[in-house]
């Protein structure tokens, strides 16, 4: 599970992802893409802890919606962002 805030955003998001399954190893990736499927931005993260936080500037892309995608064991889960 993950949490993208705040949405809609002026640029910068804090995004927060909770795995209390995730074990010494577990790894999952962010990935931003516009909405014509471009990627904009991809980020590892680890998730040995259980929890991990990031922060994505979004300042420099056009206005409009986002897809920003968790990858984590095998499932995607996907959100949607507005940039004002």
């Amino acid at each position: 599970e993950f949490e993208a805030y705040p949405n809609p955003t002026r640029g910068l998001i804090r995004v927060s992802v909770d795995c209390a399954s995730c074990g010494l190893g577990s790894n999952s990736t962010l990935t931003l893409t516009n909405i014509t499927g471009q990627v904009i931005r991809q980020v590892d993260l680890d998730l040995s802890a259980g929890k991990a936080q990031t922060e994505m500037d979004l300042s420099a892309y056009p206005q409009g919606t986002y897809l920003l995608s968790l990858r984590q064991q095998g499932r995607v889960l996907t959100k949607r962002i507005v940039r004002y």
